[in-house]
């Protein structure tokens, strides 16, 4: 059955909590900005959200942010 982009979303927050990203594409890319602006050198929190056989997951973690 697998994942598809109509049960699938992930988001990115910035260290004060902004949400800074969200996709609900499965090759989704991020750039590094917000709003056109690239955003600090540093620690970002994403999580992911997808249905799989019937079930609802949430992962999360951290991704740093380098240039």
């Amino acid at each position: 059955t697998g994942i598809s982009s109509s049960n699938f979303l992930v988001e990115i927050y910035n260290r004060w909590g902004q949400k800074i990203f969200a996709s609900s594409d499965l090759s989704f890319k991020w750039d590094g900005k917000y709003e056109g602006i690239d955003q600090e050198i540093g620690v970002y929190v994403y999580i992911i959200y997808y249905d799989i056989n019937g079930s609802s997951i949430v992962k999360s973690g951290t991704i740093t942010l380098v240039r």
